[in-house]
């Protein structure tokens, strides 16, 4: 008797990927390393590079939890009106419904990795 077993992986390398501007700022450019619904619960995983002094402006996810991850820079992170420095290594969860902001304060690139689920 035989076993067949799928395979269910994915593979991406960011020097294939295109870039995107994200929704909130389009000088902000991202590419996506896995795309809605390849995973269960996943909404994305996807990178993001953040110029000097440009901001994610303020906004909200009804049903998604997103996670950030500063592979490089700084940023400040702003919750419900609270301010978070999140400097090279900082990782931040946001739950569905509370507003937030990314801003990179810093005078280089900020790179973030960041993940989208569904709540």
């Amino acid at each position: 008797m035989s076993i067949d077993l799928k395979l269910a992986m994915y593979l991406a390398n960011l020097a294939d990927l295109q870039d995107a501007g994200v929704s909130h700022n389009q000088n902000i450019r991202k590419k996506v390393l896995l795309s809605p619904n390849t995973i269960d619960h996943l909404v994305y995983l996807s990178h993001a590079v953040f110029p000097p002094g440009e901001t994610a402006e303020m906004h909200h996810h009804q049903d998604m939890t997103e996670i950030f991850y500063i592979s490089s820079g700084s940023a400040q992170v702003t919750v419900d009106g609270k301010n978070f420095e999140c400097p090279t290594g900082s990782c931040i969860a946001i739950e569905p419904h509370e507003q937030h902001r990314l801003s990179n304060t810093s005078n280089d690139d900020l790179v973030i990795l960041y993940l989208g689920l569904h709540a």
